[in-house]
């Protein structure tokens, strides 16, 4: 029996048996034409409409554990998974609730801004914002960097993300 059977045949107003039959004979390789016609004994006479309704609901269904699967894991390897949280995923039909149950979870990309930041560039930054300095340049120097330009980029890459960038183009 699928497990998804249940799901199917309430979503679809479809007896559980004739969705169960119908599953069994798309997992056997069968097609939807093939089985609203030569197997409606077997499904109960459902049409092909109904058959393909059965075999979308199913691969979305399927597509939609998996991804519970991955967001589970996902959760769990940060150690913030709870027993409730786990609950609300398992329990969840629906592909935009289920998205939005992992976004507060999601692992988020590292930008330049951060990288920058990690540098410790971010006094710099706010510094040359704030536009306190004569010479940013000379302010730059305080942090030793292969280059003034590559400091530059990298401060603007933190810049950026506060407001438009502010340092002076073409500096060497």
């Amino acid at each position: 029996m699928n497990p998804f059977a249940p799901y199917i045949a309430e979503k679809l107003h479809i007896r559980e048996p004739q969705v169960d039959a119908t599953i069994d004979l798309l997992e056997a390789g069968c097609t939807i034409p093939f089985i609203s016609r030569y197997r409606k004994e077997a499904t109960g006479n459902l049409d092909e409409v109904q058959v393909a309704a059965i075999s979308d609901l199913n691969d979305k269904l399927k597509e939609l554990q998996k991804r519970k699967k991955t967001i589970l894991k996902t959760i769990d390897e940060q150690g913030k998974l709870t027993a409730e949280l786990r609950q609300r995923i398992t329990g969840t039909w629906n592909a935009t609730k289920l998205e939005d149950l992992y976004m507060p979870y999601k692992p988020r990309r590292r930008t330049r801004a951060q990288a920058a930041r990690e540098l410790g560039l971010e006094p710099l930054a706010t510094l040359i914002m704030m536009q306190r300095e004569r010479n940013p340049e000379a302010a730059a120097l305080w942090k030793s960097h292969s280059t003034l330009t590559l400091l530059a980029k990298r401060v603007n890459h933190i810049m950026a993300k506060v407001s438009n960038p502010v340092w002076p183009k073409g500096s060497k």
